[in-house]
């Protein structure tokens, strides 16, 4: 999930224009034009992550469904716990993780956890009841849904979705 980055997204940005570039180089021009305009968006987009950040009152995310956000939080140095160790569908948290989970939200005064988007957020909602808390979303940005697709949702709109959702829980 390093495009969560959007570092990194600009990178691939990159990559992808080169190639493109080189099996089209008739419309070279065009290609690297609509390659700047977007990675300037990533570029605002990382920007405004950053002020937010750096602008909020706490610096720690807790993570209750599958975690695949590791290149995000090591761009924005967050601090983190999460119910799994990775993203695999087979993995399952153990009690004293949850039990440790529970602990740091109510020692940490934190309000807000979060979850993967299109998922049953079982253990996210089960962790809100029983710390006074509320479940948001933070996309992965690998899974939309078919309303999603038919309204043309992007990569930064769902980004900034994020952004939103991060900042109710950082301050």
């Amino acid at each position: 999930h390093i495009w969560l980055d959007p570092t990194l997204a600009i990178a691939m940005v990159d990559n992808i224009t080169n190639a493109v570039c080189q099996k089209d180089p008739q419309n070279k021009d065009f290609y690297i034009e609509n390659s700047n305009e977007y990675k300037a968006k990533l570029q605002a987009l990382d920007k405004d992550f950053e002020t937010m950040i750096n602008n909020s009152q706490k610096n720690k995310v807790i993570f209750a469904g599958r975690f695949a956000h590791l290149y995000f939080i090591k761009r924005y140095n967050l601090e983190y716990m999460s119910a799994f160790d990775g993203c695999s569908a087979e993995a399952e948290p153990g009690v004293k993780r949850l039990t440790d989970i529970i602990n740091t939200i109510k020692q940490d005064n934190i309000h807000y956890i979060y979850y993967e988007e299109i998922t049953q957020p079982k253990i996210a909602t089960s962790i809100a009841e029983q710390t006074n808390t509320q479940a948001l979303k933070f996309s992965t940005v690998h899974n939309i849904t078919k309303d999603q697709l038919n309204s043309n949702i992007s990569y930064i709109d769902i980004m900034y979705e994020n952004l939103e959702n991060l900042k109710k829980g950082l301050n």
